[in-house]
This record gives C-alpha cells, structure tokens and sequence, in this order.
C-alpha cells in the first residue's frame, strides 16, 4: 500500500495548481490507510473520487485503497463494489483482479472468481498460478474436462501433473508417463508422482513426506485423499483430507482444497 502512497505523491506534486485537488485527497486518503484508519482514509479516498480530476490511474488507485479500507473494515460487499470501480477505471489493473477472487472465494462465488481468473489469463497468458487456480477452480466446480485443459499447460510441472492425473481419472483415462525430470532420487514431490504412477504404495508415499517437509506432510495427505477419492473412496479420503487440512498452512490454496473437498457432500464432517 505504500508504494502507492508514493507514486501518488510524486505524481501530485508535478500536477497543475487546478488539477490538485484530487492528488490532495487521494494522498490523504493513502497516509489514513497505511495508519490502520480505514473510516478517515474512505472518507478522504470518496473525496478524491468525487473531485473529478484523477487520471485514470490515480482513479484506479483510490478505489482500489476504498477496497482495502472496507476489507480491514470486514465490509466484503462494499470492497467488492469498490475493486469492480477500480477495473472499470482500468481494465487491465492486475492487482484488482487478484482482490476481487479473494473476495469472490472467500464468499463461495466460484463463477465468478473463475471468470476473474479467465481475465487475468487473457491478460498474461500462461501465467503459472493463474492457470493453476483455474484448474483448481473447475475442479471444484465438477468440471474435471476444463479442469484437466488447465493443468495439461504445464503438465511437465509436478504439482501440474498430479492435479492432471486426479482429472484423468475422473474422467476415464490412463495416467501419463512421468515428467522427465523425475527420477527415484528426486525430492519431494517425486515421492507423490511415483505414487500416482504406481511405483510407490501410499504408505510409502506418506512416509517419504513425513521426511521431507512440512510442506510434504501437507500434500502428502492433499494427494493421498484426492486419489483416494477418484477412485470413489470417500470414506478413505475425508481422515487424509483432514490431516491436510489441520497441516497445511491456513489460506493456501493446499489448505483451500483440503477445506473444499471435506466440505463436498460425500466426504463427511465439514471443515471450520
């Protein structure tokens, strides 16, 4: 948020005396947000759209900060408003996209964050985390066709490629060959493709994650339940994905599927 507060400043002090006004507001609006005071800072970032003088990013600036300030407010439904003006001032803006999927996640709005993540392929194709949300995102959506296309991108990618597998299966088809660069002396999470691939049991899976890392402990449990789970062993699945669940760091998107598939209704108790 600062180095908005920066840029702001900067470009305001080379305005024109009748152009001020709203490089004024917008950076006073700034400094009360980067202080934690979200009532003064939408006060002074609505001022600032209202002066009717911001360019279109500075525009783009305010709203998006009126978003942040409502979010640190807990007021979900006045941010999405507020990072919707902001890519309707500037359509290519990134940064909003990304907040708005958080929000549209946060409530359960899957079209939408999927239709946001779509938005941000187009404007940075092949992007690695983009295209990988939206597989996630299908797949939660029951959609493992499109789910798969997502994945198949960087399918020499492990994570890519377990994902790939766990749509493959859903779907009827065989696994694939290994990515090339697996070998049995690969690290984590050579262990999770090998398994996959029918070279380890889970048992042995699961033990090479508990050496390697946290991270491997997490996704050990993550990939053990989605097998498990294609292969319509739900019961089996819903321990595994509580164990990612309670290992995986909170907000991730590890912890968001282990969270997602304990709430599916085949898979039993729901998470918190």
């Amino acid at each position: 948020m600062k180095r908005f507060a920066l840029a702001a400043v900067m470009l305001a002090a080379s305005a024109s005396a009748a152009a001020c006004v709203g490089y004024d507001d917008l950076n006073a609006g700034i400094s009360y947000l980067n202080l934690g005071q979200y009532d003064n800072a939408i006060v002074w970032l609505d001022k600032a759209v209202a002066d009717g003088d911001l360019i279109p990013d500075h525009l783009r600036i305010a709203h998006l900060d009126r978003g942040l300030a409502y979010i640190g407010k807990r007021d979900g439904e006045k941010a999405l408003d507020a990072f919707t003006a902001a890519i309707a001032a500037q359509p290519d803006d990134l940064t909003a996209y990304h907040e708005r999927i958080v929000l549209y996640n946060f409530g359960g709005m899957l079209e939408k964050a999927l239709a946001d993540y779509e938005t941000l392929n187009r404007l940075r194709p092949h992007d690695y985390s983009t295209v990988m949300n939206m597989g996630r995102t299908n797949w939660f959506l029951d959609r493992p066709e499109a789910s798969a296309e997502a994945f198949a991108v960087f399918s020499q990618n492990h994570y890519a490629w377990l994902w790939l597998q766990v749509a493959h299966v859903r779907l009827g088809k065989p696994v694939d060959a290994m990515p090339s660069e697996i070998t049995a002396a690969t690290p984590w999470p050579a262990p999770a493709v090998r398994f996959y691939h029918g070279e380890l049991s889970e048992a042995e899976m699961l033990t090479a994650a508990a050496n390697s890392n946290a991270a491997g402990v997490c996704q050990g449990n993550l990939f053990a339940g989605l097998w498990r789970r294609v292969h319509d062993d739900s019961a089996g699945a819903k321990p595994l994905f509580a164990a990612a669940f309670n290992t995986c760091p909170k907000g991730t998107s590890n912890w968001e599927t282990a969270k997602r598939e304990l709430n599916r209704p085949n898979a039993g108790t729901k998470a918190p």
